[in-house]
């Protein structure tokens, strides 16, 4: 086994992602038993393609099983954007992928190449309630849920990749809209209620969403990531929050929000105050089945 391993490496470069055919192409005496031994030795990830039965061109990607069973469960359709053309799950192929977990070094290309102060971003952080309270299999799998969640979202939305980007933040998310239209990350946080709530399920959220520059990081593998006391200010606002809450302060209300045609869905909410004794004027947003109208326990 421990031969296979660098032939492995010199097939599978960095990103790249192969089939078990295209493989055993390479290397004759492979088995999908040894694949499956280096799979939960951690050396390969098994991933899935999820592909149009007629053209062969990837549709959507999976990253393990248990989110293939979530994708299966939620009896998804997927659209070749190329030829318009619809098709069910049943219709869809699904093909196992393989790829290295880790590449080279142990930063499985996570090395910084660029760093760049860029202004103007909106910060939409979450988190689910209670979550590192009593962790558990099924919270597990609610946090793997949200990602998909997002992921469907952003495509429903028409939001480009170039435009959005998510970074894990252990119990939530932060996404980075590289837009500074407060229109678009609203409709974006309407749709993702509007779907938790017609598809029942179980992800007891709460939002806070601010604006300002921020440090983008370029990672080797292409992935990115940031900094900023923007991404700390969002964080705050969120945690002031209970299930179901949409926070803003107020100063984001006044240079974002003010005069659009949704700042009626914005509602005085009142003072919270951190750990560190600083002070968030806050407004609440609301409408229809969106969000909690209630007042958050931490703000006075």
């Amino acid at each position: 086994m421990e031969g296979l391993k660098p032939l492995l490496e010199e097939i599978i470069k960095p990103n790249t992602r192969f089939t078990f055919e295209t493989l055993k192409k390479k290397i004759k005496d492979l088995t999908k038993e040894q694949i499956q031994l280096l799979v939960n030795e951690g050396f390969i990830m098994k991933s899935f393609s999820i592909r149009d039965p007629n053209e062969g061109i990837e549709l959507y990607k999976v990253r393990n099983q248990k989110e293939l069973e979530f994708y299966r469960k939620s009896k998804p359709k997927e659209k070749n954007k190329d030829t318009g053309i619809e098709y069910s799950l049943e219709e869809l192929v699904i093909i196992e992928m393989y790829s290295l977990a880790n590449p080279y070094s142990v930063y499985n290309g996570l090395e910084p190449i660029s760093l760049a102060e860029q202004e103007d971003f909106i910060i939409f952080a979450c988190d689910l309630v209670s979550f590192s309270e009593d962790l558990s299999a099924s919270q597990l799998t609610q946090f793997k849920n949200l990602g998909i969640v997002f992921s469907r979202v952003a495509e429903e939305c028409n939001i480009k990749v170039n435009e959005m980007f998510g970074i894990p933040s252990g119990d939530g998310y932060f996404l980075i809209f590289q837009s500074a239209n407060a229109d678009v990350i609203f409709n974006f946080i309407d749709t993702v209620s509007e779907y938790i709530i017609d598809k029942g399920l179980a992800l007891p959220m709460r939002i806070g969403v601010h604006s300002g520059p921020l440090y983008i990081i370029q990672h080797k593998n292409g992935a990115k990531n940031a900094i900023g006391n923007s991404i700390n200010t969002a964080a705050r606002v969120m945690s002031f929050g209970d299930e179901k809450h949409i926070l803003v302060t107020k100063d984001f209300y006044s240079i974002k929000i003010k005069g659009s045609n949704i700042e009626n869905n914005f509602h005085e909410c009142g003072v919270a105050i951190d750990k560190h004794n600083h002070s968030y004027e806050l407004m609440n947003y609301y409408h229809n089945n969106i969000g909690n109208k209630l007042k958050p326990e931490k703000v006075n």
